[in-house]
């Protein structure tokens, strides 16, 4: 059975751990199930076409390729960016005949894949993002939202908190979907007895980790300015930033030998930082469910992020991890200065061990598994 799947991201060469968590949970689907993944292409030197682990990615080109997208400031890229989105989707279909459509963003993604639906009737799965709710519920996409949502087979969320705000908002159904992460690996680095020491860290250092786009969405530059400060206080502190974004040159910048940018990594690579990570910093303005902060969580990092989408869910404040509001240096410093206490540190890492809060999420992407599996059968 061929499945056409659109998505606002997924991973490429250039950035091979952006929306990894998608396709992870694509990957648990049986190989009987040809999936053809539709995806914008950001970089020019990333390929447009390519078999990853058996999914099929087609990267279509759009205005502004090779950089991101700033849909605020540049009308033409983000009419060409939901153009071609349109058109190539549109000859995908012609070209595989798919059983099913699942859309990951309801703009534009929701929408073409109902646009489809109502051309060649083929049944679509919507999953909402962060992102999508916090940006795209407003006026006049709202009015997009409910006929995109009322029309769907099923209705994902990233998270209990989406699932929450979209039955509320639009009076809906809506599955908590979850989300995967490499369990196998994270266990497999944190039994490397010289891990550390492959990576070029010293024992004795505490390892405060970031891993997302580096923006201020996601906090980098309330953790860049925490960093700074806390580098000449508590020289133990080494902050590592992974991934890529408009304020990764700013941070290369610094001048201080305990901040490093490593940019994008592969998995395989971006995971040894976690098993080697005693802090995970996530201070960002907004989120759905997170998945590096799963990650951390299932690596035994202790987390200190903000109190918006899911991160309350996943993180009792104080006990297995702290919640701070954003864009407040101070409270994150006054976190980090907590956590340089041994004592302090090793508590928490040790309750995060113990109680494992990242199970649920694991749970709801099995649960998510299931429900693809019972759809997949009817088709």
């Amino acid at each position: 059975m061929n499945i056409l799947a659109l998505s606002a991201a997924y991973p490429s060469p250039r950035e091979p751990y952006r929306a990894r968590s998608l396709h992870l949970m694509f990957k648990t689907l049986p190989k009987e199930h040809r999936i053809t993944m539709l995806t914008p292409l950001v970089f020019r030197s990333d390929p447009k076409y390519q078999d990853l682990n058996g999914i099929r990615v087609l990267r279509y080109p759009f205005a502004s390729v090779s950089r991101r997208p700033k849909f605020s400031t540049n009308f033409a890229g983000m009419v060409s960016y939901n153009l071609n989105a349109f058109l190539y989707a549109l000859k995908e279909t012609l070209k595989i005949r798919p059983k099913l459509v699942y859309a990951n963003w309801v703009i534009p993604f929701g929408a073409i894949a109902a646009a489809i639906s109502r051309f060649f009737g083929i049944p679509y799965i919507l999953h909402i993002h962060g992102i999508d709710f916090h940006k795209y519920t407003s006026p006049p996409f709202g009015t997009i939202w409910k006929r995109t949502i009322k029309r769907a087979l099923t209705v994902f969320s990233a998270g209990e908190y989406l699932k929450a705000k979209s039955e509320l908002r639009f009076s809906c159904k809506v599955q908590n979907a979850g989300l995967v992460v490499d369990m196998e690996l994270i266990e497999q680095y944190k039994k490397v007895a010289d891990l550390r020491s492959q990576l070029k860290i010293k024992n004795e250092d505490i390892v405060c980790l970031f891993c997302s786009d580096v923006a201020q969405s996601k906090g980098a530059d309330t953790l860049y300015e925490a960093a700074k400060l806390l580098t000449f206080r508590c020289p133990e502190f080494l902050f590592i930033f992974i991934g890529e974004g408009p304020l990764r040159k700013h941070i290369s910048n610094n001048i201080s030998s305990r901040i490093k940018v490593l940019g994008s990594l592969p998995p395989e690579i971006a995971l040894k930082y976690f098993a080697c990570a005693d802090v995970f910093a996530l201070p960002s303005h907004s989120e759905g469910l997170p998945p590096t902060l799963v990650e951390a969580l299932a690596a035994g990092a202790v987390p200190i992020t903000t109190d918006v989408g899911d991160c309350p869910n996943l993180i009792t404040d104080g006990s297995t991890g702290f919640l701070i509001p954003p864009r407040n240096v101070n409270a994150l410093l006054s976190r980090l200065i907590l956590l340089h206490k041994k004592e302090v540190r090793t508590k928490m890492q040790n309750e995060v061990r113990q109680r494992k809060p990242y199970l649920a999420v694991l749970n709801a992407a099995s649960n998510w598994k299931q429900r693809m599996l019972e759809i997949l059968q009817t088709l």
